[in-house]
């Protein structure tokens, strides 16, 4: 009789428990509706993105249309900002470290995010949300585009120290996947260099600590584009790692790039691209400024020589 009471009671809180599932994403039928044309609609722009690219004014405009859109829908109305957390909460849950499925059901625009994210890794890496789709992301890049506007001078960091530095977002998602997995105190601590949360999520309205943090890195992000992406972002380490899937190359290059062209690594905001020419996609973020450089017959140097009718 005990065992049949509990049974029963089981049964009911799995039951609530569902309802209360259903009750949300009901609830939330329009922002799932806007997430999934905003998915679409980044995925076509890099699907098409040989045709968008060709003009520089347009793709210009397009860009700072979504990404606008991006930061302030999705980041400040919706909140719809991944998070290393999910990213951990989602290993957790598949190597049965503890965790319930109703945890990620409870947010259906994060849900979705996540799932498309994690799809998409097979497809184009880490560009797709990287680049398109994260709310901070899109805040550091509007500031950028700002900046370059009104002449701020970008600083250049030194080719070695640059690599040294990437490595740093590697050893932080180390640190907190491990010390996470093994419960120690040490990775709430490494939590807190996502300024996610802060700047997206509660749109500043924070205590002044990690408010001074968020603004600190935007600071930097004045003088050296996306450097927070660059070398500290761990959910963007993981997602470089996972990346590492992706099953075709979406970005042309030519066989001038590299040799002797480098007119693309000087566009490309995260120093992604390589002096021989290839792209390193894990610190690739989609952003396609290289692909604009590749089709504009006005500032690409092979492009530029075929229109003048300059044998190469």
């Amino acid at each position: 009789y005990y065992f049949l009471n509990e049974f029963k009671d089981t049964n009911s809180i799995i039951k609530n428990k569902n309802n209360s599932v259903n009750t949300i994403w009901k609830n939330n039928f329009i922002n799932i509706l806007l997430l999934l044309i905003t998915i679409t609609v980044s995925a076509l722009i890099l699907i098409f993105n040989g045709s968008i690219t060709k003009n520089r004014k347009r793709f210009l405009a397009i860009r700072v249309l979504f990404l606008s859109w991006i930061l302030v829908w999705l980041g400040w109305v919706v909140g719809g900002q991944l998070s290393i957390i999910h990213l951990v909460n989602l290993i957790k849950f598949g190597m049965n470290f503890g965790g319930d499925m109703t945890t990620f059901l409870i947010e259906p625009v994060i849900f979705l995010l996540g799932i498309i994210t994690l799809i998409s890794l097979f497809i184009w890496g880490r560009a797709l949300f990287c680049g398109w789709l994260c709310p901070f992301g899109a805040l550091q890049e509007l500031i950028a585009i700002f900046t370059r506007n009104i002449g701020i001078k970008q600083i250049t960091i030194p080719e070695k120290i640059d690599k040294k530095l990437r490595y740093v977002k590697y050893f932080l998602l180390t640190i907190i996947i491990f010390g996470s997995l093994l419960q120690l105190n040490i990775a709430s601590y490494f939590y807190n260099i996502e300024p996610f949360k802060t700047a997206i999520t509660l749109r500043f309205i924070a205590p002044y600590k990690v408010v001074i943090w968020a603004s600190f890195l935007l600071l930097i992000n004045l003088y050296i584009e996306r450097a927070y992406c660059r070398y500290l972002c761990p959910l963007g380490g993981g997602l470089a790692v996972l990346g590492k899937v992706r099953l075709i190359n979406f970005l042309k290059r030519k066989k001038e790039c590299g040799n002797p062209c480098k007119a693309c690594n000087q566009v490309c905001p995260t120093g992604a691209i390589e002096n021989t020419g290839n792209i390193n996609m894990k610190e690739c973020l989609g952003c396609l400024d290289c692909q604009v450089m590749y089709n504009d017959y006005e500032k690409c140097p092979p492009l530029v020589a075929i229109r003048k009718g300059i044998k190469t």
